[in-house]
């Protein structure tokens, strides 16, 4: 009886871990980016870190949007799928900055946040509504 149970939960993790890497988006790393299909959904965020100022002002445009952040190889091969938000603070001394929250999985127990190159060469950001609806 006792190898039944252990054969069983065997099963239940495979199944597990199975569907875990399922849901998981870097599942995904293999596949190409089809950059035609989401041409019309594609953010030119100039957000640099350089002038913070402008990169405070221009992440206003972004305040409630959700963003889907590709990264991709040199080839194409999709690398890295995030989602998220571009958000802003200010700090007791005046100072202000801009970051990138991610949206929290359901096997996540904390927020995340990066202070990614919006605009770098590999990396492509999308307006998750519109990449969604493809």
């Amino acid at each position: 009886m006792t190898k039944k149970i252990l054969s069983s939960l065997n099963h239940v993790f495979l199944l597990a871990l199975l569907f875990g890497l399922y849901k998981n988006p870097s599942f995904a790393q293999d596949k190409t980016l089809d950059q035609n299909k989401y041409a019309d959904c594609l953010l030119k965020i100039p957000i640099d870190y350089k002038d913070i100022e402008a990169n405070y002002l221009e992440a206003g445009k972004y305040a409630d949007m959700e963003i889907v952040m590709i990264r991709t190889k040199s080839n194409g091969q999709i690398k890295k799928v995030e989602r998220g938000f571009i958000k802003t603070w200010t700090g007791k001394d005046g100072k202000k900055g801009v970051f990138f929250e991610h949206k929290p999985s359901p096997d996540d127990k904390a927020n995340s946040a990066s202070f990614p190159i919006f605009n770098e060469k590999n990396t492509y950001c999308y307006s998750a509504m519109c990449f969604d609806s493809k």
